[in-house]
């Protein structure tokens, strides 16, 4: 539980709050970052991937990065992306050059929390759920990220949570 808890503080701190923050700034889209955005892309890691135990999927699947995003997906959030200005900024300054965006999934941890974040937003631009609220968030994960709602993945989801985001928080 330590362990998982100072990953999720580590992954918040040093990956998703700071890119959202320069996401927010370059787009001039402020609801990009927020806590609740915060929250939906570390509980989204932590159910992907426990923050980075895993860079590529298990038993050969496709998905890659922390927040496990397949390859067809990514690029079509690349596609979504180029037709979108404010969002291509972002991109453009995250993306390491002379590697395909696809390939940077496992490494580029920026890069793949903000296709995360892209994921979401295109799915459903609505402000997220507050930075409490698991129940919903392992819902709209089950909805938009997995595409199905499992109950029990969206448990794991809400008792991961649970777990992480209350102990990192009192820190």
């Amino acid at each position: 539980m330590i362990e998982r808890r100072e990953r999720c503080k580590q992954y918040l701190r040093h990956v998703i709050r700071p890119t959202l923050a320069m996401a927010a700034e370059l787009s001039a889209i402020p609801n990009l970052a927020s806590v609740g955005a915060e929250a939906l892309l570390l509980g989204t890691a932590l159910i992907e991937s426990e923050c980075g135990a895993a860079i590529a999927q298990y038993r050969g699947g496709p998905a890659l990065g922390v927040w496990q995003m397949e390859p067809p997906t990514a690029r079509d959030h690349l596609d979504w992306i180029e037709r979108h200005p404010a969002f291509k900024q972002v991109t453009s300054a995250l993306l390491v050059p002379g590697w395909s965006a696809v390939d940077q999934l496992p490494i580029n941890l920026a890069l793949s929390c903000w296709l995360a974040r892209v994921h979401y937003w295109r799915r459903d631009p609505a402000p997220v759920p507050r930075a409490s609220n698991f129940e919903e968030q392992a819902r709209r994960w089950g909805r938009y990220y997995q595409t199905q709602s499992i109950p029990e993945k969206m448990a794991a989801y809400v008792t991961k949570m649970e777990d992480c985001w209350l102990g990192i928080m009192i820190v």
